[in-house]
């Protein structure tokens, strides 16, 4: 058996003539617990690679000996710092066979609920006074498209007066490979990783492939990010120029209703303003630069009232969108560049930009926007229209048999289509508008989900009312 001064801490709860523990060295030994008996250990680990943080674990393990030659046991590892989601691991059953006394066992272990298990050989000899020990194990990854692992293992312990001295040489290879292994990740959904570390500049120059390698990473997780950002600050673009557009017509509506204008001119003024707006907007060179939407609210005196609304949602905040356009021209300015001394800054500009991306994501409200503009721009208009005019008229459904009530009610419709497309400019006509100014909002965002749901993909959309298929892209830039 293996002795040590270790920090260890064993607790028996009945009495053994035997103790076994292989904690902390990885390297069993051939003991096995005597039969009937039941052995409890309880251990501690505090270790640091050169390259990792340093961890803080710790491990129970029971075993009891089932036969003279066989015992089997059950351990759980508890993840203390870094700490994690779920710092209790899973547990794993083992079993120990005694094949050759003194000599030889074998044990196989597997983490209950993984199709992963491990067979490891051991080996006892004495040589006096030392007594020496050595594993042979194979994990299986249970998986047949992914190679086990093949680990080797020699300890040796030396009685000293009062205390045993130990020591272990450790190695693992790839089993088909014959080479130091390596890890197999496997994400629950479509991830990325890029792991960025202090290079060796004079051995990392002399292999420029792994140089174009780290960049071709770096530029790709760049547009991941940077595309996903972009359609947030197109979508907080849309929102501004509405926003906008919301506010002169206000403040025009007020004014010309003290001339008893009629329905149909209040929606020739609104679109007379959107298109105003529109030409404004496009004397600039950044459709989308929030402050351009501000210099012509402040020509319309119009400035404070618009910047009440935007006020009203903090994702619209113009500083994220200036952020945005800075990680765009760094980006710029090193996306030409080659060599290893460009690898660090590019990897810092991708990692301010996903930061800029999760502040997006955070700010209450976006998602939803996001998530309605997408499935407006996937869904063709006059399927949308149809899908609004339906939810409305089943909603007043009793009041459609008056005829005075039925043509009230088409009228309003008709005039909340028209000022919404005269709203809508040169962006995209989101009906979802409509069905906020007629009081169907939820309704129509779960009519679209579903029409979304019932397509071929996520952008396109299928008609299933006809046999002709539509197609309508919508592209995320």
């Amino acid at each position: 058996m293996l002795r040590r001064m270790m920090v260890v801490f064993c607790i028996l709860f009945f009495p053994v003539t035997v103790v076994f523990a292989a904690h902390p060295l990885t390297t069993d030994d051939i003991g096995t617990v005597d039969i009937g008996k039941y052995e409890l250990e309880l251990g501690y680990d505090n270790c640091k690679e050169e390259t990792e943080l340093r961890n803080h674990s710790c491990g129970l393990s029971l075993k009891h000996g089932i036969t003279e030659k066989m015992d089997i046991g059950v351990s759980f590892p508890y993840q203390i710092k870094p700490k994690s989601a779920e710092p209790l691991g899973t547990a794993t059953l083992g079993f120990k066979f005694l094949l050759l006394k003194d000599v030889f066992a074998l044990t196989v272990n597997n983490e209950l609920g993984s199709s992963e298990y491990f067979i490891n050989g051991i080996f006892t000899r004495e040589i006096n006074p030392i007594t020496v020990h050595a594993n042979v194990g194979y994990l299986a990854s249970g998986d047949e498209n992914t190679a086990g692992e093949i680990s080797y293992s020699s300890a040796f312990e030396y009685p000293l007066p009062k205390i045993d001295l130990v020591g272990e040489v450790v190695g693992e290879l790839g089993a088909l490979t014959g080479h130091a292994r390596t890890a197999s990740v496997s994400a629950k959904a479509p991830s990325e990783v890029l792991l960025v570390r202090q290079l060796n500049n004079l051995n990392i120059e002399r292999m420029p492939s792994i140089i174009e390698k780290i960049n071709s990473a770096i530029t790709r997780r760049f547009y991941i990010v940077f595309n996903k950002t972009q359609m947030y600050k197109t979508i907080t673009s849309t929102l501004r120029r509405s926003l906008l557009q919301q506010t002169l017509r206000e403040e025009t509506e007020a004014k010309r209703k003290l001339d008893n204008s009629s329905d149909s001119d209040l929606s020739i003024i609104r679109h007379q303003i959107r298109q105003r707006i529109d030409e404004r907007i496009a004397l600039y060179p950044d459709l989308d630069d929030p402050k351009v939407i501000e210099k012509i609210a402040q020509e319309y005196d119009a400035l404070d009232k618009y910047r009440e609304k935007v006020a009203e949602k903090p994702w619209l905040d113009d500083s994220l969108i200036i952020r945005l356009s800075n990680v765009e021209s760094k980006w710029k300015l090193l996306e030409g560049q080659e060599g290893i001394k460009y690898l660090s800054p590019k990897a810092e500009v991708v990692i301010e930009a996903h930061q800029l991306l999760m502040e997006y994501e955070r700010m209450p409200g976006i998602r939803k926007e996001m998530d309605l503009l997408r499935m407006e721009g996937i869904v063709p208009f006059k399927a949308k229209l149809e899908t609004l005019k339906s939810i409305y008229f089943s909603k007043h459904l009793e009041e459609i048999d008056e005829e005075r009530r039925r043509i009230s009610l088409e009228r309003k419709f008709k005039l909340t289509i028209d000022g919404v497309k005269a709203d809508s400019g040169n962006d995209l006509v989101m009906l979802y508008q409509a069905a906020r100014e007629l009081g169907i909002e939820d309704e129509y965002e779960e009519q679209i989900k579903n029409l979304v749901a019932m397509s071929e993909s996520g952008t396109h959309f299928v008609d299933i009312s006809s046999s002709v298929v539509e197609h309508d892209k919508f592209t995320e830039s």
